[in-house]
């Protein structure tokens, strides 16, 4: 929930719409799609959202991994230090 939800700040676009260049651009993926008139029809959106699933899909397994990493290293230090203390 914490990555879903922002401060609300100016700085914490989503989306940019630039009508100038026909191109929208959601800057939490860094994904510029061109198109305008297609996103504003809702045709680009869905492209939208399965880069933004599969983006939060490997941050996920990413922090996953990290997590079992941690663990994994734990666990090690635990047996080692029972070990010395035979």
């Amino acid at each position: 929930r914490g990555e879903q939800v922002g401060t609300g700040g100016r700085a914490e676009r989503i989306r940019t719409y630039n009508a100038s260049d026909d191109r929208v651009t959601d800057h939490r993926l860094s994904s510029s799609k061109f198109g305008l008139p297609a996103m504003l029809a809702g045709e680009l959106i869905d492209e939208f959202g399965t880069e933004l699933r599969a983006a939060r899909e490997q941050m996920r397994l990413q922090h996953l991994l990290e997590d079992l990493k941690r663990a994994e290293k734990t666990t090690e230090e635990g047996a080692t230090s029972k070990a010395r203390r035979k």
